[in-house]
């Protein structure tokens, strides 16, 4: 079983292997509309001498559900061969549910859009975003000793009962992925044969 213990700042990073991480995400990860975090932690990465020695994977996709995710972790994650995997994904899961029965052009337009250049055909319930956060989980330990961190879309409201749908959404990994031995990954139960809602 592979160590997860989290990363030590080591004196001299010369000698230090280099961990790769591999953040994978929707375009809040991949930095395309407006700030992104990823780009702040990498400029704090090369400006301290004793992290020189993490290199960080941009995996994020703008648009991508939790589905998305499933479609293409073979190549945006296991081909990568990374120490470990920060997952930030749920926004436009949670965008999927409140559209799905609106008559207004934006709400149209989004359906639209999840269907035409995400192939995401319905809209995510909290109980499918969960469902496929597990089958992304799962499919992330049997395919990669990585070590993996969950990251919940706050950027959606922090409250619990901000929007319908929102905070369940939020809550799903805490609920459903839970880590569940000593190293820090989230673990969650197999889902054989079970398929994602889109």
């Amino acid at each position: 079983m592979t160590s997860c213990a989290a990363p030590t700042l080591a004196a001299d990073p010369v000698d230090v292997p280099t961990m790769r991480v591999v953040f994978f995400g929707d375009s809040l990860t991949e930095g395309t509309n407006g700030a992104s975090y990823l780009r702040l932690l990498a400029e704090r990465v090369r400006a301290e001498q004793a992290l020189a020695a993490i290199e960080l994977v941009n995996a994020g996709v703008g648009g991508d559900t939790v589905v998305n995710l499933l479609r293409r972790m073979e190549r945006a994650v296991v081909a990568q061969a990374p120490d470990w995997v920060v997952v930030f994904i749920g926004c436009n899961d949670c965008i999927t549910w409140q559209v799905r029965r609106s008559l207004l052009p934006a709400g149209i337009a989004s359906r639209r859009y999840f269907r035409r250049h995400k192939d995401v055909r319905k809209a995510l319930s909290p109980a499918c975003f969960r469902d496929g956060l597990r089958m992304l989980v799962d499919a992330l330990r049997e395919r990669s000793p990585a070590c993996i961190a969950l990251c919940t879309p706050a950027t959606i409201g922090e409250s619990l009962t901000a929007r319908a749908g929102a905070g369940q959404l939020a809550a799903a990994p805490a609920s459903g992925a839970a880590a569940q031995s000593a190293c820090p990954r989230a673990a969650a139960g197999r889902l054989r044969g079970h398929r994602p809602c889109a």
